[in-house]
């Protein structure tokens, strides 16, 4: 008998009803979108070897990137960027991506 992980059920459950919501939303999927997409930004810099070398010396660490096989990646990764937030200046500044940066509002949305 196979018996799925229950957190990995749980996430599908969530995943589905949270595309649901952003289908209805077009104000709540922008914001998503727009926030990602910086997101994004930083996790492709982290792949670059001199935008990563940057990032760690500023940050102490790499960051992490979501992966479509790690059902909590995502998550992980957002709270990584989370709690970046103080540094978020000087890394915006070092790599001179300012105009794509994360604001205020966008780590209220995190």
């Amino acid at each position: 008998m196979h018996f799925r992980c229950y957190a990995r059920t749980l996430n599908l459950c969530v995943t589905a009803d949270i595309n649901r919501v952003m289908k209805n939303s077009v104000e709540l999927s922008l914001v998503h979108v727009s926030v990602m997409n910086k997101c994004n930004i930083l996790w492709y810099l982290n792949g670059q070897p001199k935008s990563a070398e940057i990032i760690h010396n500023l940050l102490e660490n790499a960051l992490s990137k979501p992966g479509e096989t790690r059902w909590n990646s995502l998550y992980d990764s957002l709270r990584q960027i989370s709690n970046i937030k103080k540094n978020i200046l000087n890394l915006i500044i070092t790599l001179e991506i300012n105009k794509k940066s994360l604001r205020e509002q966008d780590f209220n949305y995190i």
